[in-house]
């Protein structure tokens, strides 16, 4: 099996072709915001979303694809609550079961391996959804939109308060090297970052 994860940065433009011939694609976050239709391909059987209420009007139309959700994180205090509950009311409105993504990444996992900072910045989305990915063990693993430091798509800029990306590259550049979580990943990994 191919799967494609298809973060928000530029590199997934002009893309769709390889992102829609991948036997599973997951599109992550804001993507209906940030490509205009078909510009990094159409196909979604996952969505890896943050899970705020703010969100809910990026909720895609569609419904037979699986939500995977990445809220709540324990980094973000105080809001576990809101986040859940925001979480469940949107699933129960689309007739469909959340994944929670934290489960894939454990907070241990991302302090010790990759991030200085991480008791404070959560991986992003895109990170969590890559985590799930690699779980299913798919012999190949195409990763576009992960453009860790570089504005979205759609042009706007990203923010470093929130997460940090120095440690979602070196998390990706070990991935793409076949470290995954310090052991070794058979996977073959097709990283477009241009």
């Amino acid at each position: 099996m191919r799967i494609a994860v298809v973060g928000n940065g530029p590199s997934a433009l002009g893309k769709g072709a390889d992102i829609d011939a991948c036997d599973f694609v997951v599109r992550t976050g804001q993507f209906k915001k940030v490509f205009k239709k078909g510009s990094a391909g159409k196909c979604m059987d996952a969505w890896a979303w943050p899970g705020y209420a703010k969100n809910n009007n990026l909720v895609p139309k569609q419904r037979h694809f699986a939500i995977w959700v990445t809220c709540p994180w324990k980094w973000h205090k105080g809001a576990h609550r809101k986040q859940n509950v925001s979480r469940i009311a949107i699933t129960r409105k689309l007739g469909v079961r959340a994944i929670p993504l934290e489960r894939y990444l454990l907070v241990r996992h991302w302090v010790r391996h990759f991030s200085d900072r991480g008791k404070d910045l959560p991986p992003t989305t895109g990170l969590l959804a890559i985590a799930m990915a690699v779980r299913m063990e798919p012999e190949s693993l195409l990763l576009c939109g992960f453009d860790a430091g570089k504005p979205y798509a759609d042009g706007r800029a990203f923010s470093t308060g929130l997460h940090d990306y120095y440690a979602e590259r070196k998390m990706l550049e070990a991935l793409n090297r076949g470290v995954w979580l310090g052991d070794s990943c058979d996977i073959e990994i097709d990283w477009r970052t241009e």
